[in-house]
């Protein structure tokens, strides 16, 4: 009998607290009610909103990684190309040329004269790094990128135009520098020429996307499996 006298009270008592419970939820008031509603909202949206922030930076950071990737690549495989002006170029950097005779200027000392010629009338070493399309301070920066890396020659045949004492007012086919753009002398004299030259050394694929009408690029990829185009 006792047993069930206190159930009933238990009983009473979770009833009493129950109502107790529910009248004061009846007498808060409706905007405090909104307000709590509305803040669930706004954590919702707000959750919602850094989730679309977090897929399109995550997405962004892999367009990064490709491109990274993708312009290292055809760097590297501009760097292992062998003949024509890259294979110049390349030589020149891995400085394994060491001439005794250097030819430098425009197109001229490269079309008119002819290294291996020279080497068999002097019995020296000999080799050409004339440049299509450029002015003297273009060619002094690669002369200068010669004589970083390799040995001062015994003598400089340095060719001379009309124009050679012109500045540079636009670089002729500016993606033949743009995997040697690590080279001081050679992004020095660039940077005073065209100061933009900074998004081919520091953004991925611009300058062989902006800068390359030849579509150089895909000798780089190409020289990655071994294939270098025929020497002119």
């Amino acid at each position: 009998m006792q047993m069930e006298i206190n159930e009933n009270r238990h009983e009473r008592s979770w009833t009493v607290m129950a109502d107790a419970a529910v009248e004061d939820i009846r007498d808060q008031p409706a905007g405090r009610l909104a307000d709590a509603t509305v803040s669930s909202e706004e954590r919702e949206t707000g959750s919602e909103d850094w989730f679309v922030f977090g897929r399109i930076a995550c997405f962004l950071g892999m367009l990064a990684v490709v491109a990274i990737g993708l312009n290292a690549l055809i760097t590297l495989g501009l760097s292992r190309v062998k003949t024509g002006q890259f294979g110049v170029s390349n030589r020149i950097m891995s400085g394994d040329v060491n001439a005794q005779i250097v030819i430098a200027g425009s197109s001229r000392a490269l079309s008119d004269f002819d290294s291996r010629t020279i080497g068999l009338a002097t019995n020296l070493s000999t080799f050409n790094i004339g440049r299509n399309g450029s002015q003297t301070d273009m060619q002094l920066a690669v002369l200068r990128a010669y004589l970083e890396h390799n040995r001062k020659p015994e003598i400089v045949i340095q060719t001379l135009d009309s124009f050679s004492f012109q500045a540079t007012h636009e670089v002729y086919d500016p993606v033949q520098y743009v995997p040697y753009l690590h080279d001081e002398a050679l992004y020095g004299a660039l940077h005073q020429v065209n100061p933009e030259i900074w998004k081919s050394r520091y953004i991925p694929l611009y300058g062989y996307v902006v800068d390359d009408m030849n579509m150089s690029w895909l000798l780089g990829l190409e020289a990655l499996f071994g294939r270098s185009p025929r020497e002119d």
